[in-house]
């Protein structure tokens, strides 16, 4: 049954991060897909936490909406001109910091009284920072 729940929260997710980046470039599908990816995984913890399981095979290898997710994840990248294998670690790069504010946001781990929209605003500039300067050869930037 959770399997399932995982397969409908991952299409539901793709969705909104479908929605959130259409239209956009730059920094601003960054942004866009960022913003909707917090805003799931705070609006929608149980969900989000099923779209993280790892799925048994007999649901197959990648359901459309897990697969939809990420190659959101891949064409919003890809406008920092990343190729592989780079591409991959800025994925993980950026899903583990995204996923880690959503995840004390949810929490309430964010103890101080600075305003949470101001502090993403700040992670979202770091990541662009963060890609617009990422190697792309063993230790050399770009």
């Amino acid at each position: 049954m959770l399997h399932k729940v995982a397969v409908l929260a991952a299409a539901a997710f793709g969705d909104r991060l479908a929605l959130a980046v259409a239209g956009h470039s730059g920094r601003q599908i960054l942004i866009g897909f960022a913003d909707a990816y917090r805003a799931f995984a705070v609006a929608q913890p149980g969900q989000y936490a099923a779209t993280q399981l790892q799925l048994p095979a007999e649901i197959g290898k990648c359901p459309v909406g897990h697969l939809r997710m990420i190659e959101l994840s891949y064409a919003t990248l890809r406008g920092y001109g990343l190729k592989e294998p780079y591409l991959t670690d800025a994925i993980r790069f950026v899903r583990s910091t995204l996923r880690g504010f959503a995840a004390l946001e949810t929490a309430e781990g964010f103890g101080h009284p600075r305003d949470l929209d101001v502090s993403w605003r700040g992670v979202l500039c770091a990541i662009h920072t963060a890609l617009s300067n990422w190697e792309t050869t063993e230790g050399e930037q770009r």
